[in-house]
């Protein structure tokens, strides 16, 4: 059996006990589990895309990519999150890579498969750091100040991780990734010991940051009357671009 293009399947997918996938159409079977369904397929045969978000865990984190893939996914990652997934083209991507873009279809496949994987290569950065905090001292405090210094660190990654929350209405196999990567941080922080109060606050906190990068609230904040939370939530903003062609940059000559 060839493997089936993501791009064709508006599915969910569960995945069986012994290899196997189910396609099942109208319910969200992404949680796993074997389901009576329309159709069963080998797992094998899914790209690659598929492979790594039926599983229990990321394809990256079962295995590191090579660096030249990391590198390409890093690009990548550059490109959707200034654009979000249905402004961003492959030609795009490509020159975010410095490849072509016939490279970029001949090896992720389509853009939504792309975009999967990048999503995952965002995601496991995000799971990383948290991972990198001792046991036993994974605490609301130490999970925040984590996640703010990956918004330092990796802003593209945060910003991907939350244009993929808007693309799955749209796209269901978006959903189905962006499901997954919520779940296992779901169960990344349950392990750690925190209650579901501790888990509101924080990735309440965690929504708050993904809106305000969204949206470019540190670099328009000046403007607005939510500064200080902005510089509550994320720090003093930068100081603003004298040469920028953005109209919220020179309020003043608007009124000119």
């Amino acid at each position: 059996m060839s493997p089936m293009p993501c791009q064709t399947t508006a599915f969910m997918l569960a995945p069986h006990s012994r290899g196997m996938i189910t396609l099942e159409n109208g319910r969200d079977a992404a949680r796993g589990g074997c389901v009576t369904s329309r159709a069963v397929i080998d797992h094998g045969s899914l790209p690659e895309c598929y492979r790594s978000i039926t599983g229990r865990g990321s394809g990256m984190a079962q295995r590191r990519l090579p660096a030249r893939n990391e590198q390409l996914l890093a690009a990548s990652m550059r490109a959707f999150a200034a654009h979000g997934y249905f402004g961003t083209t492959t030609a795009q991507v490509a020159e975010q890579m410095g490849v072509s873009q016939p490279y970029v279809i001949r090896t992720f496949g389509s853009k939504l498969e792309l975009f999967i994987r990048t999503h995952a290569f965002a995601g496991e950065l995000m799971l990383r750091a948290f991972r990198s905090i001792e046991p036993g001292q994974l605490t609301p405090e130490r999970l925040g100040k984590a996640y703010r210094d990956l918004v330092i660190r990796e802003t593209a990654a945060v910003l991907v991780h939350a244009h993929a929350f808007s693309a799955s209405v749209g796209e269901p196999a978006i959903g189905v990734e962006a499901r997954r990567l919520f779940d296992e941080v779901y169960r990344t922080l349950a392990a750690a010991g925190l209650d579901h109060t501790e888990m509101w606050m924080f990735m309440g906190r965690g929504m708050l940051i993904n809106n305000l990068l969204l949206m470019e609230a540190p670099r328009y904040a000046d403007g607005y009357d939510f500064a200080p939370l902005v510089a509550v939530v994320l720090g003093p903003a930068p100081p603003p671009d004298v040469h920028s062609d953005d109209p919220d940059a020179h309020p003043e000559e608007q009124e000119r």
